[in-house]
């Protein structure tokens, strides 16, 4: 079951393509440019732009079970049982992201759409996880998502609904809801993406919050999956902001 909590962690991450991807030029925007378009990299500055001190990408820090991001404004302290994912690890989450969706249809935005893991935790003895992961967003998605609220974030993700079920059914998962909830995080109330199904059998949750306002053409998703909806709610807990 660890194994396909992985798996679940990262179809949870890449359902932010369902949305990001789109390319939501339909709201008046004449900048019909394609997914992954954008021209940042991470670590660097892009020097053919003159605002590109707002195109540098910082990654968080790990030590020991200690994670701090100060470019998004959070943190979270694991307690013991669980293991923070390695450099090497993270480099290669995106990667398996895209070999598991192989032949769907999120499975093709994920060829195009730049993401990079940030974190990513287990709790090695029930399977549970939680993931950082960036997604690089085009102009035309920035334009759209700088008047959206969060709920309109969810509310379009939710829009792609089948999308998202058949990749999770691609990994053997058999969604049964989905659907859009207010939750407690951070010492605020947000607006996230909560999912239920089975895989194997047994019953899985998942929770998703995203953020695409971040400085640069990058958004931010943070997903917790385990069998547990009382577990959830520790790891998300375990999150506070940081300066």
């Amino acid at each position: 079951m660890k194994k396909t909590f992985c798996t679940l962690l990262s179809l949870g991450l890449v359902a932010v393509l369902a949305f990001s991807g789109c390319g939501k030029t339909d709201k008046g925007s004449d900048d019909k440019q394609s997914p992954g378009e954008t021209t940042a990299v991470v670590g660097e500055k892009n020097e053919n732009n003159e605002n590109n001190e707002n195109n540098t990408l910082s990654l968080g820090k790990v030590e020991g079970n200690v994670y701090t991001n100060t470019y998004v404004g959070i943190g979270c302290k694991m307690g013991d049982g669980w293991k923070m994912a390695s450099a090497d690890e993270l480099q290669e989450l995106p990667k398996e992201i895209k070999e598991s969706l192989d032949g769907t249809k999120i499975g093709e935005l994920a060829k195009e759409i730049p993401q990079f893991a940030d974190m990513m935790a287990q709790n090695l003895t029930t399977g549970s996880n939680v993931n950082v992961l960036y997604t690089q967003l085009s102009e035309s998605d920035q334009k759209v998502y700088a008047g959206m609220s969060e709920e309109d974030v969810i509310d379009g993700l939710l829009q792609s609904k089948d999308m998202l079920t058949e990749s999770y059914a691609a990994s053997g998962v058999e969604v049964k809801t989905m659907e859009k909830v207010t939750v407690d995080f951070l010492g605020e109330k947000h607006t996230a993406m909560k999912t239920t199904g089975t895989a194997q059998g047994v019953e899985v949750f998942i929770m998703q919050l995203l953020d695409y306002k971040l400085s640069g053409p990058y958004g931010v998703a943070i997903t917790f999956t385990s069998q547990s909806e009382a577990e959830i709610t520790e790891m998300m807990n375990s999150f506070y902001k940081v300066d």
